[in-house]
């Protein structure tokens, strides 16, 4: 069979796999996934499903756009070609999930060609590569089957669907991905995955948000200093920190992490403690470091294990943190420091879920009120974390927690369950009880005056409460989406 009719066969058999039954079921699933059942019903298997369809699938459409262009000698092999196409999406697959690192250059590269991603690191998504040894056995079967009658609108119609399923789900949109409020009261936002990236501060008599730097994803006020936001940049191999003032925004992260020193998965956090020094903790690839001196120098603290949540207390030198391991997945343990991080107390074990996710807050002037956040539930600890009572339970698992604080009511307490898929609650008596507050947010803060401010759903509004309702604050912030 000639070079040319091979090509031919190999684009009808790619065409004819992608508008199949199962592919569409597939293209189908993804589209309903990510666009409806994570947001309703954020669980383990929502977290999972898209890459199961999209792996099934997608290599139809990459095979569809290689045999349509003309590569000579390598158009009479299309099973050579085929293999490669799927090595080469299971490695990419495998670099984007592995962690920040490996996924940096790979999406870099994607902005640079004007498709921004968005992509979370998880290695127990590698579970959906059993997906294509699926996809390839079913291209295979068609591409040893003769010939059938060529369907052109119904294939190029699924080409086009499929493709459009891809780039919606994994484009990124503009996101309000951090808020914070300063002790002066002024408002901050951190926008992410657009040209208009950055930091912006709100004018409310103006109606107008102000650009202070280009870039910051995670934004943490200084608990005692007027206009001073850190910056923690987390969309790189090696998480940097900077100091965002009046003067502008100046780099203060720690040195480098040790090249011998094997970067575990983990998340980057941030926080900065209400101590008469500024200090500040920082957390990357499990690993904890310290600084006393606003920046200055760094030192590492050494904990009982992998870094997965940390808090401190306004009692100077009381930290709350969650540890982790790789070699018992699925479990972490609370401990505590009354010497920042010198010496620690084991407190509580927990069970994480897949994504080894938890939260720990302490309430801001009560250092024994501790607030822990497992993959189901919410507990509360009225005695310093000796003993915990659970608030609320969840079905699913990996669920998220963001509990915030009234600077002016040592009773209210805001709060964030979930991605955006659940209401904004609030607790008038310290957490025991939790009433909704009228929105679905994805973050929440309180100002020092006790205006509450929240991000929509979408992350794609600042929100402030006025009386009972909520009023958009959003004005001229760069986040509009094409919709």
């Amino acid at each position: 069979m000639g070079g040319q009719s091979r090509n031919s066969l190999g684009l009808g058999a790619s065409l004819a796999v992608l508008a199949s039954p199962p592919s569409l079921v597939a293209i189908a699933l993804l589209l309903i996934n990510d666009h409806l059942f994570k947001q309703m019903w954020p669980s383990l298997v929502t977290g999972k499903l898209s890459d199961f369809a999209g792996l099934y699938f997608a290599p139809y459409v990459v095979l569809v756009a290689v045999f349509a262009i003309p590569f000579g000698a390598l158009q009479a092999k299309p099973f050579r070609v085929a293999r490669i196409v799927y090595l080469a999406i299971a490695t990419g697959f495998v670099a984007l999930k592995v962690s920040e690192a490996s996924a940096a250059p790979l999406l870099a590269a994607a902005s640079g060609l004007g498709f921004p991603v968005l992509i979370t690191a998880d290695p127990t998504d590698f579970a959906a590569l059993c997906m294509l040894p699926l996809s390839y056995t079913a291209w295979s079967a068609r591409m040893r089957q003769p010939a059938g009658r060529p369907r052109l609108l119904l294939r190029s119609s699924a080409f086009a669907v499929a493709a459009l399923a891809i780039v919606a789900s994994s484009t990124a949109q503009p996101e309000i991905n951090s808020l914070a409020i300063d002790v002066a009261g002024d408002v901050y936002a951190a926008i992410d995955y657009t040209s208009s990236d950055g930091v912006y501060v709100a004018d409310l008599d103006t109606r107008s948000w102000r650009k202070l730097a280009t870039t910051g994803r995670q934004l943490v006020a200084d608990p005692r200093r007027p206009r001073v936001v850190y910056l923690l940049e987390t969309g790189k191999a090696t998480p940097t920190v900077g100091r965002l003032t009046s003067d502008g925004l100046t780099q203060i992260s720690p040195p480098p992490p040790d090249a011998r020193r094997a970067a575990v998965y983990g998340p980057s956090l941030l926080v900065a403690a209400p101590w008469r020094h500024p200090t500040l903790f920082v957390s990357r690839n499990g690993e904890l470091l310290t600084t006393y001196d606003d920046g200055g120098t760094w030192v590492s603290v050494g904990t009982p294990g992998e870094i997965r949540a940390l808090a401190v207390s306004s009692e100077e030198g009381l930290i709350y943190i969650v540890t982790a391991s790789a070699l018992t997945p699925g479990v972490a343990w609370l401990y505590r420091s009354r010497d920042s991080g010198t010496h620690w107390t084991y407190m509580e074990s927990l069970e994480v879920g897949s994504y080894s996710s938890a939260t720990v807050a302490v309430h801001p002037h009560d250092s024994q009120l501790v607030f822990l956040g497992t993959a189901t539930e919410l507990r509360r600890s009225a005695d310093g974390g000796i003993s915990f009572s659970t608030l609320i339970t969840k079905t699913g698992t990996n669920w998220t927690w963001d509990v915030k604080f009234d600077p002016t009511d040592d009773d209210h307490v805001f709060l964030v369950q979930g991605s955006g898929c659940c209401p904004l609650l609030e607790s008038r008596d310290r957490g025991l009880r939790w009433l909704d507050a009228g929105i679905n947010a994805t973050e929440v803060a309180v100002a020092p005056n006790g205006d509450v401010y929240a991000v929509s759903s979408a992350w794609d509004k600042v929100l402030r409460r006025v009386g009972q309702e909520w009023a958009d604050v959003t004005y001229s912030l760069p986040v509009q989406r094409s919709r």
